[in-house]
């Protein structure tokens, strides 16, 4: 009974936030344009992108970058970032060159239209996977179920995304909700931006 009135209570905190934020938002439009036209930004995609790279350099996902006193560029790279899956079946990175296109129009209209973000954040991919899991289990039998072997294949195709969202969406989002690895929510987090 309390878990149905704590998620009833964070639903509807959540949807009243949404429906403030929204107002103030567009109250903010409002005055900073007053044509009231919305701006996509635009996004131009080099096709070439990525070439090969020499000296055995390594694609993959930096977290950091920085330029000391000599004017030397560091840069904080989190290893095997391009996972088996990729490595074995997308080695020119035929895939990986695709998705970033796609993300880069098709969908970056369609992210330009969000009003306000929220984010459900997991602590890992492993509660990504778990939770996924679980999903199939509810599902019960049958072939549209994945068994594990199945399921670790399906999900290697988003699992490099997956991990650059935990990066690079929680500073973006109006509203953060982290849930914990039992599935609850155990922190809900604003902007300044959303308030």
């Amino acid at each position: 009974m309390k878990r149905n009135i704590f998620i009833g209570s964070t639903l509807a905190a959540l949807l009243l936030a949404l429906g403030i934020g929204q107002g103030l938002l567009e109250k903010q439009a409002a005055a900073q344009d007053k044509s009231n036209k919305i701006q996509v930004p635009r996004f131009e995609v080099d096709p070439t992108f990525p070439k090969p790279l020499p000296n055995h350099w390594y694609q993959g996902m930096s977290i950091g970058v920085g330029v000391d006193a000599n004017d030397h560029v560091w840069i904080v790279h989190r290893p095997d970032t391009v996972n088996a899956l990729e490595a074995a079946e997308d080695p020119t990175g035929t895939w990986r060159r695709e998705v970033n296109r796609r993300l880069a129009t098709d969908y970056a209209e369609l992210f330009g239209r969000i009003d306000m973000l929220v984010m459900l954040k997991v602590p890992d991919f492993a509660a990504v996977r778990a939770n996924r899991r679980l999903q199939e289990q509810k599902l019960g039998a049958g072939p549209a179920v994945m068994d594990d072997a199945a399921l670790d294949r399906f999900l290697a195709h988003y699992q490099r995304l997956t991990e650059w969202m935990f990066a690079e969406m929680p500073p973006r989002a109006d509203i953060l909700l982290d849930i914990g690895r039992d599935q609850r929510p155990t922190r809900l987090s604003t902007t300044a931006r959303s308030v």
